[in-house]
């Protein structure tokens, strides 16, 4: 079927936002002297841009015809558990591997560590693993249940653990992000094009100003708020980038950060971190080079591996596992 332009331009914004929010506290959890604007800046962001993910995830999942789009649910949560599981275990493992070995890093980590993973996911490799889970739950409901409905059950069974303070252990995270997936899923289509100007350009900034109120009355964690506040996140997401995409300069840099998303989304803290360590060895401390630098290292060193990975099927397996041996049997 015909790619939706749009949700590609999104994951590529999706994946820039999550960059920049873990620039953001990587710079802050260092030590570094950080502007409270920088502070409200990142808060911003994790009130709703992980989700953009997960929504986008549910959306492809539903425009790409779900669970038995493989022919069979089973082959579908096979080439899931492959694609999605391979790439967590080994950047998980890299990821805990160069943390133990290397001095200076905010989150410091045992070797040992790398055991816990089937159960205890490390950094933004936590997004690989729930997503895995909702693949599941979905690909099993789905079977017996629409879409909606299946959303409407897992949400409200979570609501009714975090009130009643039940421990939901490894699929806490994917339970926190059935909201998003699920409204993903129940979307047939994206066009946002169809509503008037003065709706798309007021939800970026009514979301703004909703965030900043919520925060000053110190309920943007709260119940139901929070999950307002991912909701509202998305669309106003939808809108701006649906803005945006005007410019095409801006929309061409948008596909290529798209096209090797998934390369950066593992990759990046890797080279941001590295930077942050570079930087303060030199001695610097300036909070503005240290954003500057680590997100264009960040970015630029995580495209780079990409391009190279995506001329080669035996390096893109580590990314794209299924996809690379089906190129590998067909150039025999």
């Amino acid at each position: 079927m015909k790619r939706d332009v749009l949700a590609d331009r999104l994951k590529g914004y999706a994946c820039l936002l999550v960059l920049f929010g873990h620039v953001l506290s990587g710079v802050r959890t260092a030590g570094i002297p950080t502007p409270a604007f920088f502070v409200g800046i990142e808060r911003f962001l994790w009130s709703f841009h992980v989700d953009l993910f997960m929504f986008l995830s549910g959306y492809v999942f539903r425009i790409t015809g779900g669970a038995a789009a493989k022919g069979s649910r089973l082959r579908f949560v096979g080439e899931k558990a492959i694609n999605l599981g391979l790439p967590y275990i080994l950047f998980s493992a890299l990821y805990i591997a160069v943390n133990a070995l290397t001095p200076g890093v905010n989150n410091p980590a045992a070797l040992s560590d790398i055991l816990r993973i089937g159960y205890a996911p490390i950094a933004q490799y936590w997004f690989i693993y729930a997503l895995f889970w909702l693949f599941l739950l979905w690909a099993v409901l789905s079977r017996f249940l629409q879409y909606a409905v299946v959303t409407a059950i897992l949400y409200v069974f979570f609501i009714v653990c975090r009130v009643c303070s039940i421990d939901l252990g490894f699929l806490y995270a994917a339970f926190g992000s059935v909201l998003a997936f699920g409204i993903g899923t129940c979307l047939p289509a994206l066009k946002p094009q169809k509503l008037p100007l003065f709706v798309r350009i007021g939800s970026v900034l009514l979301h703004i100003a909703i965030f900043y109120l919520f925060s000053r009355l110190g309920i943007a964690d709260v119940l139901f708020a929070d999950d307002f506040l991912t909701l509202f996140g998305i669309f106003a997401a939808v809108c701006f980038i649906s803005l945006l995409e005007n410019c095409r300069p801006i929309a061409a840099f948008l596909d290529l950060v798209c096209r090797y998303a998934f390369p950066t989304y593992l990759l990046h803290t890797f080279f941001t971190a590295a930077t942050r360590i570079a930087l303060l060895r030199l001695g610097v401390t300036v909070y503005a080079v240290h954003l500057a630098a680590g997100t264009a290292v960040g970015l630029a060193g995580s495209l780079a591996i990409g391009w190279l990975a995506a001329r080669s099927p035996y390096l893109n397996l580590v990314f794209y596992p299924t996809r690379s041996l089906r190129a590998l049997r067909k150039a025999r």
